[in-house]
């Protein structure tokens, strides 16, 4: 017999969250954009357009859906771990600016390369997402905000020890890779998530896991929007 029957929840319901994204990262690993970033292959154009976009961007959009959902938990704990890693996206924003600076001359970027163009349609259509379930449920907004973080974990894990050494794209591989330490935030994030699941009602666990389906599919879009260079279209001329 169980003594603890909501431990045992809570080990169901992480191993749920990690299947789901375990199969995402799988995917997206496979994409050929992520071949092409492990062998240096990875045309200019498709690189600086997932850059910008995320740095640009989604990174902000992410972190400002992570302060919101901070105002939906309960407990005075859950909201500070959901506003420190919300800081923390924002601020990162900064360095991975940085990052990209140093990395111009390098990969021999243009001048040009620095400005960000205007925001892809996927882009929006994810920021929008995630500031929706945001400021709809606290489980809405948490299983719509996991996936890129973890997804990030395992993608930057993959591309650093599957990298070619000497290509063009390894040290920025190396530089963008997040630590030992943002695997101690995920493992965090998950834990809170977890938290949550098994303390919910199965209308807010079913919520959650449903928006944590949502999010990697929107992750995937997001990289293969990149590897299409998808542009916002121009509206069409009124006259026409």
């Amino acid at each position: 017999m169980n003594d603890h029957p909501d431990e045992g929840n809570g080990d169901m319901f992480r191993a749920e969250l990690r299947r789901v994204v375990d199969t995402a990262a799988a995917r997206i690993l496979n994409h050929p954009y992520h071949r092409a970033m492990r062998d240096g292959s990875l045309p200019e154009l498709v690189f600086l357009h997932f850059f910008w976009q995320d740095s640009a961007y989604l990174l902000p959009g992410y972190g400002r859906a992570l302060s919101r959902c901070a105002g939906l938990a309960p407990g005075h704990d859950h909201a500070r771990r959901l506003a420190g890693l919300g800081l923390i996206c924002l601020e990162n924003r900064a360095d991975q600016t940085t990052r990209f600076d140093a990395a111009v001359h390098r990969l021999g970027l243009t001048v040009e390369s620095r400005q960000a163009p205007p925001i892809a349609l996927t882009t929006l259509g994810y920021i929008s997402f995630l500031t929706s379930a945001a400021v709809t449920s606290l489980a809405a907004g948490l299983g719509a905000l996991l996936p890129s973080a973890w997804l990030y974990q395992l993608v930057t894990d993959d591309l650093l020890r599957h990298r070619v050494p000497g290509s063009r794209y390894a040290e920025w591989i190396e530089s963008v890779h997040p630590g030992a330490e943002y695997g101690s935030l995920v493992e965090d994030f998950v834990g809170l998530v977890t938290e949550v699941g098994e303390r919910g009602c199965a209308e807010d666990r079913e919520t959650l896991l449903g928006n944590l389906g949502h999010a990697t599919l929107f992750e995937w879009s997001f990289v293969d929007a990149a590897w299409r260079l998808d542009v916002r279209p121009h509206a069409p001329d009124a006259a026409s």
